[in-house]
């Protein structure tokens, strides 16, 4: 549980970098274009994700439940068997 807690972070950054670098290879592309609707709305959808990723990054490293709460106690759940 607990590497599962400290790599989501990182795992997130991965994802999102990788959103925008797709995000700057569509503006490479459609440079010369003469659709701008196009272009801002890929400015659009990258700066959703940058935001996306900085609130859920947040909200993962500032929740109110710790993870030592979601270690199971293994002794409990044996003896509730019996």
């Amino acid at each position: 549980m607990l590497y599962n807690y400290s790599s989501r972070p990182i795992h997130q950054s991965g994802i999102t970098a990788f959103k925008v670098a797709l995000c700057v290879s569509y503006l490479r592309m459609t440079d010369r274009t003469s659709r701008r609707w196009y272009r801002r709305l890929v400015i659009a959808s990258a700066v959703v994700s940058i935001l996306a990723a900085i609130v859920f990054s947040l909200l993962n490293l500032l929740q109110c439940t710790p993870v030592s709460a979601f270690r199971p106690d293994f002794k409990s759940i044996a003896g509730a068997d019996t």
